[in-house]
C-alpha cells in the first residue's frame, strides 16, 4: 500500500505529517470555546401586539385569529402556539429544524403585514422577533445590603447594569424585584370633589406645566447662544405648587387636591437573597443573557471578572454576588470529562503493555492518541464547534478505539519480527497484510456515525459534532497506524525481555489462551447448530430486556442548583404571594446542604403577581453526603404542608435546547373550552392515581377576580360623557398612568398619577370617581357606568390554532419518561372525545422524535455499514458475517444496564450505536485474515482455525484497551456524570458479551454462509 510504503521510505516525511497534525491541533484547541451543548439557532418566531384595556376573549377573537389564519399558511411551520391575555396577543410559531430563521423570521413579517388590515385600528404595531428557547439567563446577580430597595434599585439599574451590557456576548439584563425611585401624584376623590377637578384636569396641567422646549439660537456678529425653555419642576416638593386650574382669579394647586412624593414605583415585584444562613436581605436581581452566538462560559467568565474589578469599589451598605451560575456546571462536568480522558489513556496504555510487554511498542501507540486528538481538535476548530458535552463524550468514548488501528499493525508487524524478519521488512509487510482490514473497519465506524451525525430535527443538530468527532478521531487513528507506527517500527522496534521471567510467563499464557480458544473453536464447527441456537437465545433474551427497561430521555442530573416554582390562587395579591415566599424561604434556610438563593415575586414581563420563583445553589457534590434529588424530595414534602401554595423544586438542566421545565409535558386541544377544562380536572385526577407522576401543574388559569365596568351609552351620550374619558379616568385613578418624567442628577424618572390607597381597595370606590363632560360639567361615574364583580379568564392558550390546556408534572427518579408517557396515551384512549387530541410537549416531545430518529439511524447505519463492508470486500456474503456481532453484543448491553438499574436513554442508546462500529472491528479481524489465508490456498476450516487463534491476541488488546479507556466515565461521580454514566456502561457490557459471543459464532456462521454459498452456486463465498 502506498501509505506504508512511503512513510516507511521517508520518516522526516512522515513525522513532519505528525507534528503538523499536533501543532494545529493545539492552536485549533486553544481556541476552542467551552459550553454545555452545541449551539444552535433554533427556528422559533414571536409575534406579540398589544390592545391596550382588551380582554383575553377580545384579543382573541380580534388579535389573535386574524394573525393566526394568516401565517398557518406559510411552509414549514411545526407547531403555532398562541396566548392571548388582558391587553396582549403573543403567538409563538416553531418551525422545522431545517429552516432558515431569518427567512422564517421574513416570511413571518410579510404575513403579519398581510393581516393588518383584519386587525383593529387602536392596536399597537405587532412586533415581530426570532425567539431563542435557550435565551434563558446563565447568571442571576444578587445586589442587596442595607439600603433601601430605591437605593438599591437605582445603583443596580445605573451603575451596575451598564458596566455588564457592554460585555462582549451579554444579549440582555433582566432586573428581577427592581423598584426604581418615581415621583407619585398622589390624588384626593373628596378634595378633587370639592374643587371640582377631575383626573384629567391634572395629567392635562402637568403635560402643559412639566416641559422643556427648546427655544432656538439667539446670534450675534461673534457668539451664538442656544436657549433653553426650563419649564420642568427642579424637586419633587415643587409639583405641589403645579396651578391646575383658576377659579374666580384664585389658583388651585395640586397641593389642594392631593400631593406630590418622592418615592418609588408600584410594587409589582419582589425579591430577596440569602447569602449566608438566617441573612436573608431585600434584593435585586440581575439576570445576564448571552447572545445567540455567544458561548456561555466566555460570557460567565467576563461577568465574573467584572465582578470581581467591582469588589471594593461598590457603594458602602451594598453587596453584589453572584446568585446563580449554570456555566460552573458546565465547566466541572467538562473538567470532568477530561480528567476521565486522561485516566483512559493511561489505563488503555497500560493494557497495550501488558499483551505487548514492550515499551517502545507501548509507547508507539499511545502517540496515536494525542496525534488523533489534535486533527479532532483542528477539524473542530475549522467546522465551528466547542468543547462541550456531546464533542468531549465522543473523544472519552474514543479513547479506546483511536488505538485499535495501532494495536493490529504494531503486533501484526511485531509477529513478522518474531519470525526473523528485518525492521524495515516486517514493518512494510505487516502493515500491509492489515491495512485493508484497518481501513474497513475504520470506514464501518464512520459509516455507522454518519447517519447519526445527520439525524434531522433537534436531536440531530446536536449529535451531528458528536458523530463528527468520533469519525474524525478514528479517522486520523487509522492514518497515524498505517503512517507513524511503521515508521516508528522500521526505525526502533526492538525485540526485548524474551528473557524476562515475566514476559515468558505471560506469553506461556497467551499461547495457552490460543491454543485452548482453537480447541473451543474446533468443538464448536463441529456442533453449529448447538452455537447457532445459543446465538439466537441470547438475542432474544435481548430483545425481552429491551421491552421490561425503562425508558426516558436523559438521567436527572444533580447539578448542585435546581429551581423552586411557587404558584398562588389566581388573583392573589403580591403581598400574599409574598408572605408565601417567605414560608418557603424560612424551609430553606433550614437545608444545610443549601449555600445561597434568590427569590422572586412577579419575576419577568408577563408574569403575574400569584407567581413566584426560587433559584437555588448548593454547596458542590463532592462536599454533601445527600444527593440533590434528595434534597428536592426533602423540600417538596415540606413544601405540601403549607396551605394556601402549591410549590415544587425543578431541575435546572435545559434538555438538548429545549425550555427548562417539568420532564412530562403535554396538550389537550380542542374547539370548547369548557369542555377543555373538564378534560383537564379529568386527566389531573387520573394521572394523580399513577404512581411516580408528581407535582402535577396546568396553565389552566380560571377564576380571576375581576371587576367590569359596563358604559350605559344612552346615558352617557345624554350626559355628553365619551368612552375615552370614562376609559383615561379610570386608568390614570385606579391603575395609575405614568405622565411624564422628572430629571435628577442626569437621570429621569416617571412621574405618576394615582388616587390614594385607601380610596381605591374595592370596586365601590370607582362609583363617586369624576368625569367632565363636553360641556364641561362634573358628573359622576356612577351615572354612566355598572359596576360588576365577577371572575374571568386569565389567558386563552392555543395550539395550532385550536384552543389548548397544559398539563405539566414531575417524575420520581424511579418513574422512566417513557413510561409516563405511556399511561398518558392510555388516559387519553379513555377519556377524549372526537375532535379532541393531545400532543406531547417540551421534553416529552423531544423524547418520542429523539427515539425515533435514533431507530432510523440505527437502521441507516446497519445498511451504510453492509454497503462499505460489501465494497471492501467485493462479496455479497461475508459483510453478514461481520453485522452478525452486532445482534451478539445487545445481551451486554442491555443486560448490564439492567443489572445496574439504568435505562435506556439518549446517553445509552448513542452507547449502543458506537458498540456496532467498536465490535464489527473484531469480526473484520477474523474475516479479513481468514479470506487472506483462504487466498494463500488453505483449506476453508483450515484457514478459520488458523486465522482465529493468531487474531485472537490483537482483539484481546483492542477490546481491553476500550474496556479500560471507558472505565473512568463507568466509575465518575462527578458532576454531569449521570448522564455519561450509562453510555459507558452500555458499552462494555456490549463489548464484553461480543467478545465472548463473537470470537466463536462469527467463524462458525462464516462456515454455515460459506456452505450455503457453494450449495446455491457450487462454488465457495470465499
Amino acid at each position: 500500500m502506498f501509505l506504508p510504503e512511503i512513510s516507511v521510505k521517508r520518516p522526516i516525511f512522515a513525522t513532519m505529517i505528525f507534528v503538523a497534525i499536533v501543532v494545529f491541533g493545539l492552536i485549533g484547541y486553544s481556541r476552542l470555546g467551552v459550553d454545555e451543548y452545541p449551539h444552535v439557532d433554533f427556528p422559533y418566531v414571536s409575534v406579540t401586539t398589544t390592545l391596550t384595556g382588551a380582554s383575553p376573549e377580545v384579543i382573541e377573537a380580534d388579535v389573535t385569529e386574524p394573525l393566526e389564519e394568516e401565517i398557518n399558511t406559510i411552509p414549514g411551520i411545526k407547531n403555532l402556539r398562541s396566548s392571548s391575555s388582558d391587553g396582549v396577543s403573543q403567538i409563538v410559531i416553531e418551525f422545522e429544524m431545517e429552516r432558515d430563521i431569518d427567512i422564517a423570521a421574513q416570511d413571518v413579517r410579510d404575513k403579519v403585514a398581510v393581516a393588518r388590515y383584519k386587525l383593529p385600528n387602536d392596536i399597537d404595531p405587532p412586533i415581530v422577533d426570532k425567539e431563542d428557547p435557550q435565551a434563558q439567563p446563565i447568571m442571576w446577580l444578587a445586589v442587596s445590603g442595607d439600603k433601601s430597595l430605591r437605593e438599591i434599585s437605582d445603583y443596580a439599574h445605573y451603575d451596575l447594569k451598564p458596566k455588564f451590557e457592554i460585555l462582549e456576548g451579554v444579549g440582555s439584563i433582566l432586573e428581577g424585584g427592581k423598584r426604581q425611585r418615581a415621583v407619585r401624584i398622589w390624588l384626593d376623590t373628596k378634595k378633587m370633589e370639592a374643587f371640582q377637578i377631575t383626573a384629567l384636569d391634572v395629567t392635562r396641567a402637568l403635560k402643559r406645566e412639566h416641559k422643556e422646549l427648546p427655544g432656538g439660537r439667539i446670534e450675534s456678529s461673534s457668539i451664538e447662544f442656544s436657549v433653553k425653555t426650563e419649564g420642568e419642576f427642579d424637586s419633587p416638593n415643587a409639583f405641589n405648587d403645579l396651578i391646575i386650574e383658576y377659579r374666580k382669579g384664585s389658583p388651585i394647586r395640586l397641593s389642594d387636591i392631593g400631593y406630590a412624593e418622592d418615592g418609588m414605583e408600584d410594587k409589582r415585584f419582589v425579591a430577596r437573597y440569602r447569602s449566608s444562613p438566617g441573612v436573608i436581605e431585600p434584593a435585586l436581581g440581575l439576570g445576564i443573557k448571552r447572545q445567540s452566538d455567544a458561548n456561555t462560559v466566555a460570557v460567565a467568565k467576563r461577568v465574573k471578572v467584572v465582578c470581581q474589578k467591582l469588589t471594593g469599589l461598590i457603594r458602602k451598605g451594598i453587596k453584589l454576588d453572584v446568585a446563580a451560575d449554570h456555566s460552573t456546571f458546565i465547566v466541572e462536568s467538562i473538567r470532568e470529562v477530561q480528567f476521565s480522558i486522561a485516566i483512559g489513556v493511561v489505563l488503555a496504555g497500560m493494557v497495550v503493555f501488558f499483551f505487548l510487554r514492550n515499551i517502545r511498542g507501548t509507547v508507539f501507540i499511545c502517540l496515536t492518541i494525542p496525534a488523533a486528538y489534535c486533527g479532532v481538535f483542528a477539524v473542530m476548530y475549522f467546522l465551528g464547534f466547542t468543547l462541550n458535552n456531546m464533542t468531549m463524550l465522543a473523544l472519552a468514548l474514543a479513547v479506546g478505539s483511536v488505538t485499535d488501528d495501532s494495536i493490529v499493525v504494531l503486533e501484526n508487524i511485531y509477529r513478522y519480527r518474531e519470525t526473523g524478519l528485518t525492521k524495515y521488512e516486517s514493518a512494510r509487510q505487516g502493515t500491509n497484510e492489515v491495512a485493508f482490514a484497518t481501513i474497513a473497519s475504520t470506514l464501518a465506524l464512520v459509516a455507522v456515525f454518519v447517519p447519526v451525525a445527520f439525524m434531522k430535527g433537534i436531536i440531530g443538530k446536536f449529535f451531528y459534532e458528536f458523530g463528527i468527532s468520533v469519525a474524525s478521531a478514528n479517522l486520523f487513528s487509522t492514518f497515524m497506524a498505517i503512517t507513524l507506527i511503521p515508521m516508528l517500527c522500521s526505525r526502533w522496534l526492538k525485540l526485548s525481555g524474551k528473557k524476562h521471567p515475566v514476559y515468558n510467563y505471560l506469553e506461556k499464557l497467551f499461547l495457552r489462551l490460543e491454543s485452548s480458544y482453537k480447541f473451543v473453536l474446533g468443538i464448536a464447527l463441529n456442533h453449529r447448530l448447538i452455537v447457532v441456537l445459543i446465538a439466537l437465545g441470547s438475542f432474544a433474551v435481548a430483545m425481552f430486556i429491551w421491552q421490561i427497561l425503562g425508558k426516558e430521555l436523559v438521567p436527572p442530573e444533580d447539578q448542585s442548583q435546581f429551581v423552586v416554582a411557587i404558584k398562588t390562587p389566581v388573583g392573589s395579591s403580591i403581598d400574599y404571594t409574598d408572605s408565601m415566599l417567605h414560608k418557603c424561604e424560612n424551609v430553606m434556610d433550614g437545608v444545610p446542604e443549601i449555600r445561597t438563593y434568590f427569590g422572586a415575586v412577579g419575576l419577568g414581563e408577563t408574569t403575574g403577581a400569584n407567581k413566584g420563583i426560587m433559584f437555588t445553589h448548593m454547596i458542590p457534590k463532592n462536599e454533601r453526603e445527600k444527593t440533590q434529588q434528595d434534597i428536592m424530595n426533602y423540600l417538596r414534602n415540606m413544601f405540601s404542608q403549607i396551605p394556601g401554595m402549591f410549590a415544587f423544586p425543578m431541575d435546572l438542566s435545559q434538555t438538548f435546547g429545549e425550555r427548562r421545565g417539568q420532564p412530562l409535558e403535554f396538550t389537550i386541544e380542542g374547539p370548547d373550552l369548557d369542555e377543555l377544562v373538564k378534560l383537564a380536572k379529568e386527566f389531573i385526577n387520573r394521572m394523580r392515581e399513577l404512581k411516580g407522576i408528581i407535582d402535577i401543574d396546568t396553565d389552566l388559569e380560571l377564576g380571576k377576580p375581576e371587576v367590569r365596568t359596563i358604559i350605559n351609552r344612552n346615558k352617557a351620550a345624554d350626559l355628553g360623557v365619551d368612552a375615552t374619558s370614562i376609559g383615561e379616568t379610570l386608568q390614570t385613578l385606579i391603575g395609575g398612568l405614568d405622565v411624564a418624567k422628572y430629571k435628577s442628577e442626569g437621570k429621569r424618572y416617571d412621574v405618576t398619577v394615582r388616587l390614594i390607597g385607601e380610596q381605591r381597595d374595592t370596586p365601590i370606590d370607582i362609583r363617586p370617581l369624576l368625569i367632565r363632560n363636553k360641556e364641561g360639567k362634573l358628573i359622576s361615574m356612577e351615572d354612566v357606568v355598572n359596576v360588576y364583580e365577577g371572575m374571568g379568564l386569565n389567558v386563552i392558550n392555543r395550539l395550532n390554532r385550536q384552543r389548548s390546556v397544559t398539563i405539566s408534572a414531575n417524575l420520581e427518579s424511579s418513574k422512566p419518561l417513557g413510561t409516563a408517557v405511556n399511561e398518558v396515551n392510555a388516559i387519553a384512549k379513555q377519556i377524549l372525545p372526537q375532535r379532541y387530541t393531545i400532543s406531547f410537549t417540551g421534553k416529552a416531545e423531544t423524547f418520542k422524535e429523539s427515539f425515533s430518529s435514533l431507530y432510523f439511524a440505527f437502521i441507516l447505519a446497519l445498511i451504510f455499514t453492509y454497503i462499505i463492508l460489501a465494497s471492501l470486500f467485493e462479496n455479497f456474503i461475508h459483510p453478514f458475517t461481520v453485522l452478525l456481532s452486532i445482534p451478539l453484543s445487545m445481551i451486554g448491553a442491555l443486560g448490564i444496564l439492567l443489572l445496574t438499574g439504568n435505562t435506556i436513554n439518549i446517553f445509552s442508546m448513542i452507547g449502543i450505536i458506537l458498540l456496532m462500529s467498536i465490535v464489527t472491528k473484531n469480526s473484520i479481524l477474523l474475516v479479513d485474515y481468514t479470506n487472506t489465508l483462504r487466498g494463500k490456498g488453505l483449506a476453508r476450516n483450515d484457514a478459520v482455525l488458523q486465522a482465529s487463534p493468531v487474531r485472537l491476541r490483537p482483539i484481546l488488546m483492542t477490546a481491553f484497551s476500550t474496556i479500560f479507556g471507558i472505565f473512568p466515565i463507568i466509575f465518575g461521580i462527578g458532576p454531569g456524570s449521570e448522564t455519561r454514566n450509562p453510555m459507558a456502561i452500555a458499552t462494555v457490557g456490549g463489548i464484553f458479551s461480543s467478545l465472548l459471543l463473537t470470537l466463536v459464532v462469527v467463524p462458525v456462521v462464516y462456515t454455515l454462509l460459506d456452505d450455503l454459498v457453494l450449495k446455491f452456486t457450487g462454488k465457495g463465498g470465499g
